[in-house]
């Protein structure tokens, strides 16, 4: 199929920080928050953020989406309180690895969510994870496709975590009103919450009120914590999929792919794992209101996508999908 001016693509990917912090957040006193924190930190040396977004990069970069939404683009900081120093910066060593690649990509919004200062060891040495979400655009010659009125906003319902003493776990929303000769709609990206199904509901239905409540053809991407497939089955099977469907978003993936389960989650969490084991399809391109999908495919799932030292490059894969605006 030859690409028409309407055509365009869209990858999402969430990234992975490195290490589940399962442990982190359910510590209930210093000591386990302690040994959580140091046996985080482990993994997330050796999970090499380095070398998987030098692989990340590689994928974008060969697929060249015109808007990629990232999930955990984890800033990781180390040291003394007084002299953290900035250890990994997963969103600006893709970046970097990007135009290292010969492709150019920049950041049309980044957001902060959970922002956390926690103790590796009792003597004063901390760490602190910030984590952030981001939509990217491919820079081109003559590109018509022209983010504008870029909004952010955070979820009002969210997930309590007493050991960390947070009121909630901050997750958002980014949006962009894009034009695309001639036509507009809005990119929505967004990674809602995995730890409680009816937080996570509550933020989808926030989504569907707030940005995704717009006139124009709209397109969600992102990480949505729930099984499209709904296989009770398989873990993450709650109502937040059929919600967002029922509100009148399209999933992408099926209308392409009928009979393909597609599955975007998840690897082992020290990405060793010898062969892939996704089973759940939580990484989603929503479409509603003018929008054609054309193709989807996951990106970072074949063997050749690991790392020299036999990473794979996230724990969860990306989809890739054309559109078209009518």
């Amino acid at each position: 199929m030859t690409r028409n001016d309407h055509e365009f693509t869209v990858l999402t990917q969430n990234a992975y920080f490195g290490a589940n912090l399962e442990s982190v957040l359910a510590a209930k006193t210093p000591l386990a928050l302690i040994e959580a924190v140091a046996q985080a930190w482990a993994r997330v040396q050796a999970t090499s953020i380095p070398e998987r977004a030098a692989k990340i990069a590689e994928v974008i970069a060969a697929a060249r989406p015109d808007l990629v939404g990232l999930q955990e683009v984890v800033q990781w900081f180390h040291g003394p309180l007084e002299q953290m120093s900035l250890e990994y910066d997963f969103l600006e060593l893709i970046l970097a690895a990007l135009r290292a690649n010969g492709v150019i990509y920049t950041a049309v919004a980044v957001h902060n969510d959970l922002d956390q200062l926690a103790p590796l060891t009792a003597d004063g040495t901390m760490i602190r994870l910030v984590d952030r979400h981001a939509v990217l655009l491919r820079i081109k010659p003559a590109s018509s496709l022209q983010p504008f009125r870029v909004q952010t906003g955070s979820f009002s319902t969210l997930f309590p975590v007493a050991g960390l003493g947070l009121a909630g776990v901050p997750r958002s929303w980014i949006a962009a009103d894009v034009h695309l000769d001639g036509r507009v709609f809005r990119f929505i990206e967004s990674h809602i919450e995995s730890y409680d199904a009816g937080v996570q509901l509550a933020q989808a239905r926030e989504l569907i009120a707030g940005p995704g409540n717009v006139g124009c053809p709209a397109i969600m991407a992102g990480d949505f914590n729930s099984n499209g497939n709904q296989d009770p089955a398989v873990l993450d099977c709650t109502p937040t999929y059929p919600t967002l469907v029922g509100a009148g978003f399209e999933d992408v993936w099926p209308a392409v792919n009928p009979g393909d389960p597609g599955n975007t989650g998840v690897q082992a969490a020290d990405l060793r794992n010898p062969e892939s084991i996704l089973d759940r399809r939580i990484d989603l391109i929503l479409a509603r209101g003018g929008v054609t999908p054309l193709s989807a495919e996951l990106v970072g799932v074949s063997p050749a996508a690991r790392t020299a030292s036999g990473l794979w490059p996230s724990d969860h894969a990306g989809v890739l999908a054309t559109l078209s605006i009518r």
